[in-house]
C-alpha cells in the first residue's frame, strides 16, 4: 500500500508532464512564424564523411530557403542565414560551413549568409548565433529552422540563451517522430531535474503521510 502511493503520484506526474510535451511540441511543429524575420538560423546536425548534408539537416536547410522565399513573396523582406554547428570529433569542416556551402549551391548570396562554427549543443547554437546577430544588427527578428520534434526543446534552449526567436519546422518521417520527440521530452526533464526531482518528491511525500494517516485512523 504504502509503495503504491509512492509510485502512483510520480507515475501520474510523468504522465502529466509527457502529455503536455506533446501538446506543446505538436503546436511548435505545426507554427508558422509572420513574414516578418531578418535572419533565420539554421541548426546544426551530423554531416557525412565529404561534408555533405544527411537528410535530417538538409531538410533543415531546404525548410529555411523555403521560408526566406515565401517572405520575400509575401512582404518583399528579405532573410539573412546564420547556418550554426562546430565541427563534431569525425566531421570533416564544421556543420556551419557545410551548410553554407549548400546554402551559397543553392541560390544564397555570399552577403546573405553569416555562419557561425563553434557550438557544440544546441543552447551553444543559440547563444552563438545570437552573438553573430547582434553584431550586424541589434534587436532583430529571428526564427530558427530545425527538424520538427526538435523545435520545442529548441524554443526553450533559445530564451534560456537570451535570444527571441520563433521555430520553423522541417519534417522527418512518421515513424522517426516519436522516437525522436521521446529523446527530447528527457532532454527537457534533465534541463530541469533538480525542479522535477523536488516536486516528485513532495508529492510522493504528501501520499505516504496521507496514506498513513487513513490506514492508523482504520485502526482507530
Amino acid at each position: 500500500y504504502i509503495i503504491y502511493s509512492v509510485i502512483s503520484p510520480l507515475y501520474v506526474l510523468f504522465l502529466i508532464l509527457l502529455t503536455s510535451s506533446i501538446i506543446y511540441g505538436i503546436y511548435a511543429s505545426k507554427y508558422t512564424p509572420k513574414y516578418d524575420k531578418d535572419y533565420i538560423i539554421i541548426l546544426g546536425c551530423s554531416i557525412d564523411k565529404k561534408g555533405g548534408l544527411l537528410p535530417l539537416l538538409k531538410g533543415r536547410a531546404n525548410k529555411a530557403m523555403r521560408f526566406a522565399w515565401d517572405q520575400e513573396i509575401a512582404s518583399g523582406k528579405k532573410c539573412v542565414y546564420v547556418p550554426s554547428g562546430g565541427k563534431g570529433a569525425n566531421e570533416v569542416m564544421s556543420e556551419g560551413s557545410a551548410l553554407e556551402l549548400y546554402l551559397l549551391s543553392h541560390g544564397a548570396e555570399a552577403d546573405e549568409v553569416f555562419p557561425e562554427k563553434e557550438s557544440k549543443n544546441t543552447y551553444e547554437n543559440m547563444l552563438f548565433s545570437k552573438r553573430v546577430i547582434d553584431e550586424m544588427f541589434p534587436n532583430a527578428k529571428v526564427a530558427f529552422a530545425t527538424t520538427n520534434f526538435h523545435v520545442f526543446r529548441s524554443g526553450i534552449l533559445t530564451r534560456m540563451a537570451g535570444l527571441d526567436a520563433e521555430g520553423i519546422a522541417s519534417g522527418t518521417k512518421w515513424y522517426f517522430w516519436p522516437n525522436g520527440f521521446i529523446r527530447e521530452f528527457f532532454g527537457i526533464l534533465s534541463m530541469h531535474k533538480t525542479v522535477h526531482v523536488i516536486f516528485a518528491i513532495s508529492a510522493a511525500a504528501a501520499c505516504v503521510t496521507l496514506a498513513l494517516i487513513s490506514y492508523f485512523g482504520e485502526l482507530v
